[in-house]
């Protein structure tokens, strides 16, 4: 019996509060990565009209909307639900339901390129839920992303060793350990050891056809067709990355298919057939333009692969209704750009020295603009799209300084600096940016997060570290 049915046929024997009711809960977050949006929102909606008397499934309720809206944003505001969910669970002293919580929040700070603040949410969250069996599913995603963020900083023997942590979590769930196979897969494939990469996307597609995760099956062929490309067998890269378009189509699975056709243009261009190059990209922009995820603005589309030299095959301008995808490099520039930072080195009684880094914008930061930093080891402009380097890092949602001011600040604890490989009496460059509210993404080729919307250029300043 498919997920869905099975999960269905659990719903429909629930007939109030009470064993079968959590079953129902534990089994869709267990098993929801197998459905489709639609699918997952089904069952939701199917709980959220049973009858509630005790705050836990109140609770529940809202964590379970929490999860629908952070993997299917088109549905509902995920951070407004789980910050609700959060609230709700520390007025009963539910610690393992606010770290089931926090994991979530992991997903939406990393996605948004805070990077710090995603691993201190990584901690919180596996210390909160502990042992508390109920949710287990929740300890998956963190070592999941935590493998993803470690990816993303280049570190990635540490990448790894939360990736096969995760996997002692994954005995009962094919689901999250085909995903576990597949990350593994992604960080030999950007360390460059690409058989080791093909051997745990092979994993992931076996176990994907197996468990018959058509989510998880289309993801991998779109893998192997990368690996396929990394070894410049662009004719198989076309392949796969047409059975993972196949499958994504027949099961109305849209965002990823950008993806897809951006990649099959950059293998049609480098076996030079540019109309179908062409074709494939304004595919990739026709399908951009549907969803509707970011404001009204315009945007430039270009095919490149980032870790292979920028490769420009051509550009697409349009305006509004379109969407920020990973392998797309979108650029936007906010209203309020950075016209000047200062870097002041504070210490706090009985806390680290830390640096306090103070932005003057050209206008009152709106909710849609916030301002980032990040760390560098000498000045340069090239930090623009796909920050890169053990010694980068992003901070993000500066604090204003006074009531409707232009001026916001940053506080950076010293420590930061020396986890990033900083050492005292060294000079610390903050390259400060402007950025807009949807702000970043995940280049899966090259590990990159790249920051879409920065504005045009950094302003530097410097500071010795303590």
């Amino acid at each position: 019996m498919a997920a869905f049915d099975e999960l269905l046929a659990k719903l429909n024997s629930v007939t109030g509060e009470g064993d079968a009711l959590l079953d129902c809960y534990t089994s869709l977050w267990r098993e929801g990565m197998l459905l489709s949006g639609e699918q997952y929102k089904e069952i939701v909606h199917g709980l959220l009209k049973i009858k509630k008397t005790t705050e836990q499934s109140k609770c529940h309720d809202l964590l379970t909307e929490g999860v629908l809206y952070t993997f299917h944003p088109s549905y509902g505001n995920g951070i407004d639900k789980l910050t609700e969910a959060i609230e709700a669970f520390k007025k009963i002293n539910n610690k393992g339901g606010e770290g089931a919580v926090q994991s979530l929040f992991v997903i939406h700070h990393k996605n948004n390129g805070a990077l710090g603040k995603a691993q201190e949410y990584v901690q919180a969250s596996i210390q909160n839920i502990g042992e508390d069996k109920t949710y287990l599913q929740f300890m998956m995603v963190n070592y999941y992303q935590a493998g993803e963020i470690h990816h993303l900083l280049k570190d990635y023997d540490a990448a790894i060793t939360y990736y096969n942590t995760g996997l002692t979590y994954a005995t009962d769930n094919p689901g999250f350990e085909t995903r576990l196979y597949a990350g593994i897969g992604t960080v030999y494939r950007d360390n460059n050891e690409s058989e080791k990469a093909h051997d745990y996307f092979k994993r992931a597609l076996e176990l994907s056809i197996e468990t018959d995760n058509f989510v998880m099956e289309s993801r991998t062929y779109a893998d192997i067709g990368n690996y396929h490309f990394q070894k410049q067998d662009f004719e198989q890269a076309v392949s796969f990355q047409q059975k993972s378009i196949a499958l994504r189509q027949q099961h109305n699975i849209k965002n990823p298919l950008i993806t897809n056709y951006i990649e099959l243009a950059e293998a049609y261009q480098k076996l030079n057939k540019p109309e179908k190059a062409l074709n494939n990209a304004l595919l990739a922009e026709k399908l951009a333009k549907e969803q509707n995820n970011i404001p009204s603005g315009t945007y430039s589309f270009t095919v490149s692969k980032t870790g292979y030299g920028y490769e420009n095959v051509y550009s697409i301008e349009f305006l509004g209704g379109g969407t920020m995808y990973r392998d797309l490099n979108l650029s936007q520039t906010p209203t309020a750009s950075v016209v000047a930072a200062q870097a002041i080195q504070t210490i706090g009684t009985g806390t680290p020295t830390v640096h306090n880094v103070q932005i003057t914008t050209t206008l009152t930061p709106s909710p849609e603009t916030i301002e980032g930093v990040v760390f560098v080891s000498s000045p340069s402009n090239t930090f623009v799209n796909g920050i890169s380097g053990n010694y980068s890092y992003f901070y993000s949602f500066a604090l204003p300084v006074g009531t409707g001011s232009n001026v916001t600040s940053i506080n950076i604890n010293a420590l930061s600096l020396y986890g990033l490989g900083f050492t005292s009496g060294s000079t610390v460059y903050f390259a400060v940016y402007t950025i807009g509210l949807y702000s970043a993404y995940t280049n899966p080729i090259t590990g990159l997060t790249v920051y879409t919307s920065l504005s045009n250029a950094p302003i530097f300043t410097s500071c010795l570290v303590p």
